[in-house]
């Protein structure tokens, strides 16, 4: 079973992504001094979330930045914007939301 950050937040403390450990902080005013919800840090292998954000908000950020981690490490040189469409398909799925 994952291991949550905080129960509130719903979002675990690390994910796997090919054998590679991803951990998820949750950093404090990351939309305001960086002027997004979420970042992907490749040379940290960490993935940053702004705990502001409401909890739906948080899984789509968190979706984004897996499919981030992902093209990083997979090199598949994806567009910002073909990201984006990744995380409202596969958030749209429905088993992310709940």
């Amino acid at each position: 079973m994952a291991e949550y950050i905080e129960k509130k937040y719903h979002i675990p403390k690390e994910i796997e992504v090919n054998g590679m450990s991803i951990e998820i902080i949750m950093e404090e005013e990351l939309l305001r001094r960086k002027d997004s919800s979420g970042q992907f840090d490749p040379m940290k292998m960490k993935i940053y979330i702004d705990p502001a954000l409401c909890p739906a908000q948080q899984k789509v950020t968190l979706v984004h930045e897996v499919i981030e981690a992902i093209n990083h490490l997979y090199d598949m040189d994806l567009e910002h914007h073909k990201i984006c469409l990744l995380e409202a398909a596969l958030f749209g799925l429905g088993f992310l939301q709940g």
